[in-house]
């Protein structure tokens, strides 16, 4: 199978927003990509609101100073380690930007924020969110959320206001039980669970700093009755939360004439909340794309929809089972970068997650 065939490019505007998917060719130097990206944004008239890489930490830093040259923007750039898995210096980048005006602004605990807003609703976007490395896990994600939860409410939103979540957890599978704990104890002191959950994805992955948590997070907060924000139940599974994992299967914002879906990190996982196709990879993959193609179909998306999308896999070396489950179903061949991270649980093998939107 041709690797383009799944590792090709996202260039997506839609209204005043654009999204930009783009993985580096195995021979193309770090000044080489970040030259095409900046080709890329060229003339776009947009500001970038983030920007998340998933690669070896060793390439980070000369990333970082590479695209900060090439890119003007004090945007929030967020490195998660993912093994490579290509001869790539990283598996892909995530891009999004908008006409509208952004606001940068920093955080006392080393996160930076980007706030912008447009005629229906204000946004809070916050990456390269790491808790303290001192510190244990359990306790160092308790404050985080603490300091999140302030900087917030200092903006005029609330946690309440909390639409995505994204995790990258070092040794995830040692403390997940204690974070799933401190996330639903924290969502019920905010109100959160009697509100709307936001949609989440979980997995491993280590940080420049060293600490336990590397998070982004997006909030959303309506401007006028056009706008609605829901849950979306899934078809294939239950809500995580009947299992005790306190995330919604994906949300829904929708304003006039406009739809933005973003859908959590998807495994094989049972309504019953129980791992499902144990040690075969190829069932595992298979079940995942059913279930998001399940919330797909019953919202009327399609995957011509789609502005984001990741892969995880266990196992690098386990690559060909996936190109042959894609090359094999015509239908899932879009573009998504696809990294090495550790699943939430030992015996999940891939998880996949997507942002989609659609509109007249």
């Amino acid at each position: 199978m041709n690797e383009e065939k799944y590792l090709n490019e996202i260039f997506r505007k839609h209204k005043k927003q654009l999204y930009i998917q783009l993985s580096p060719s195995e021979n193309e130097s770090i000044a080489g990509f970040c030259e095409r990206l900046k080709n890329k944004i060229k003339g776009q008239s947009c500001q970038i609101i983030k920007a998340v890489c998933f690669g070896s930490l060793k390439y980070q830093s000369e990333f970082e100073t590479e695209i900060r040259k090439s890119i003007s923007g004090s945007f929030p750039l967020t490195w998660v380690e993912g093994t490579n898995c290509s001869n790539a210096f990283m598996n892909g980048l995530q891009l999004w930007a908008t006409e509208s005006e952004i606001s940068y602004l920093t955080t006392d605990f080393n996160a930076y924020a980007s706030f912008f807003e447009d005629e229906n609703s204000r946004y809070l976007y916050i990456g390269h969110i790491h808790s303290d490395p001192s510190q244990l896990p359990k306790e160092a994600y308790s404050v985080i959320l603490g300091k999140l939860n302030i900087f917030l409410e200092n903006h005029d939103f609330s946690f309440k206001d909390v639409v995505r979540t994204w995790y990258y957890l070092d040794d995830i599978l040692g403390w997940y039980d204690e974070f799933n704990q401190v996330r639903t104890d924290f969502f019920k002191n905010t109100g959160v669970l009697t509100n709307r959950i936001p949609a989440s994805t979980g997995v491993g992955g280590k940080n420049e700093a060293g600490s336990s948590v590397t998070m982004e997070l997006l909030a959303t907060q309506p401007k006028n009755t056009q706008v609605t924000i829901e849950s979306i139940a899934p078809t294939l599974q239950n809500e995580a939360m009947e299992y005790g994992s306190s995330f919604s299967r994906a949300i829904k914002i929708s304003s006039y004439k406009n739809e933005w879906m973003t859908i959590s990190g998807t495994a094989s996982v049972l309504p019953n909340g129980k791992t499902t196709n144990v040690n075969d990879l190829m069932k595992q993959i298979h079940f995942s794309f059913q279930a998001i193609e399940g919330l797909l179909l019953k919202e009327k998306y399609s995957f011509k929809d789609i502005v984001r999308a990741t892969a995880y896999l266990k196992d690098k070396n386990t690559m060909h089972v996936l190109q042959s489950f894609i090359s094999e179903n015509p239908n899932y061949q879009f573009p998504f970068v696809i990294s090495e991270n550790t699943i939430c649980r030992d015996n999940l093998l891939f998880e996949i997650e997507l942002d989609l939107e659609k509109g007249s």
